[in-house]
């Protein structure tokens, strides 16, 4: 497998440019070791949000976020 673990998460959280998407979409298809890997990092995925949903962010964390200057 030519990708890194990295480099899947952001493919399933979908932060990777158009041109490596679809290289390693078209990958997945022959690569079973690569389709486990996705599949692993999607459901993780998913299951996280999921988890989250109902999650009530404290005003004070949304107040440090709202007002962060770097």
């Amino acid at each position: 497998m030519k990708y890194d673990e990295l480099t899947l998460m952001q493919f399933a959280d979908g932060e990777l440019d158009e041109a490596l998407m679809v290289e390693i979409e078209s990958a997945r298809k022959n690569d079973k070791e690569l389709q486990a890997y996705l599949e692993v990092y999607v459901t993780t995925r998913s299951a996280l949000i999921e988890s989250t949903k109902e999650e009530t962010i404290p005003s004070h964390i949304n107040d440090l976020i709202n007002n962060f200057s770097p």
